[in-house]
């Protein structure tokens, strides 16, 4: 173990749990896709103390990567067509008229997209509709 995981570990003796995962979650390969960006210094493999608790049951654990699965949106069925710039300024309605862009066809997709003709640089400010404009933008 080289002199700065010494140091490491020694400084993590009384650390808690939060701090201890986290050094745990830098130095394991097995769940850390972004690893390979940090310095080398970071990625080189570190011992954790034992848990405050004593148990060795509870320091040879691993920590568990837990990830996060947004829900699917589940569309409330409003009626898009002819409200596209109404609906894009509100938060409901804007996830309505990005479902209804994932699922329309070229020809309703274009009169969609026509309804936000010369509201762009207003959808780029807003908080909502900037997301419907993303939208538009990843089907061309």
């Amino acid at each position: 173990m080289s002199a700065q995981s010494q140091v490491s570990v020694g400084l993590l003796g009384n650390a808690s749990f939060p701090m201890r995962a986290l050094v745990a979650r830098l130095s394991s390969k097995d769940g850390c896709l972004w690893c390979d960006y940090l310095p080398e210094s970071l990625r080189e493999k570190q011992e954790l103390p034992p848990s405050r608790s004593g148990s060795e049951k509870d320091s040879s654990r691993s920590p568990t990567l837990l990830r996060f699965v947004a829900p699917q949106y589940q569309p409330k069925g409003i009626a898009v067509m002819g409200r596209v710039w109404e609906l894009s300024q509100q938060a409901e309605g804007c996830r309505e008229v990005q479902h209804a862009l994932d699922y329309a066809d070229d020809e309703a997709k274009t009169q969609m997209l026509q309804e936000l003709r010369g509201h762009v640089w207003e959808a780029t400010r807003n908080q909502h509709a900037n997301h419907v404009l993303q939208k538009c933008i990843s089907l061309v």
